[in-house]
């Protein structure tokens, strides 16, 4: 298992060193934008359904419909406000086929090393809360929680030091993982404003 894990990573080193056309990296904006705003979500729903769709608690649907009304957007702003960083400030996408050319620590990155994996849990707990109910939206959340945490960190995070060594791996120790709570440092090395 983890030889292949070794071998998907230095494969994704080995895209992070080619350049990549701006019509490129459009489509893999888009394609990824696809997947992860609908076809995930989907997934997770009907998933859902079928795992606690037994359980009869239900919240009023008035105070579930206003969760998903802030927590859908919320994601939303997060995904977009680090896809942008990424592409203004590292001439790259969140697609690994089309990475950053440089560490990105500005933006949501200076909160949280994953802002997009945090964005897009907010966003799959509103969708499977507006679509279902808040049990569905719950579930929804930690599979997404869980799956995105355990690629960030047994493939991403290790090609990312693999990439940008020292750099990444003092900003890993200055940032929080997911969860914006506080930052271990007052300020990293270089950082970008």
């Amino acid at each position: 298992m983890w030889k292949i894990t070794e071998i998907y990573i230095r494969t994704l080193n080995k895209f992070a060193d080619k350049d990549r056309s701006l019509a490129y990296r459009y489509f893999s904006l888009a394609a990824g934008s696809v997947f992860f705003i609908y076809i995930v979500p989907i997934v997770l729903i009907l998933l859902g359904n079928h795992v606690v769709g037994g359980i009869h608690f239900r919240w009023p649907r008035y105070i579930e419909i206003l969760l998903a009304l802030v927590l859908m957007p919320a994601g939303i702003f997060i995904m977009s406000w680090a896809i942008l960083v990424q592409w203004v400030i590292g001439g790259g996408t969140p697609f690994p086929g089309a990475p950053t050319k440089r560490l990105i620590t500005a933006g949501p990155y200076g909160f949280v090393r994953n802002p997009i994996q945090l964005g897009a849990n907010l966003y799959y707990f509103g969708a499977g809360t507006l679509v279902s109910s808040l049990n569905n939206g719950l579930f929804c959340f930690a599979v997404g929680f869980t799956i995105g945490s355990l690629y960030h960190k047994f493939i991403e995070e290790k090609e990312l030091e693999m990439r940008f060594d020292e750099e990444y791996r003092e900003y890993k120790n200055a940032i929080p993982f997911i969860i914006p709570i506080c930052r271990k440092h007052n300020k990293l090395k270089g950082e970008q404003k």
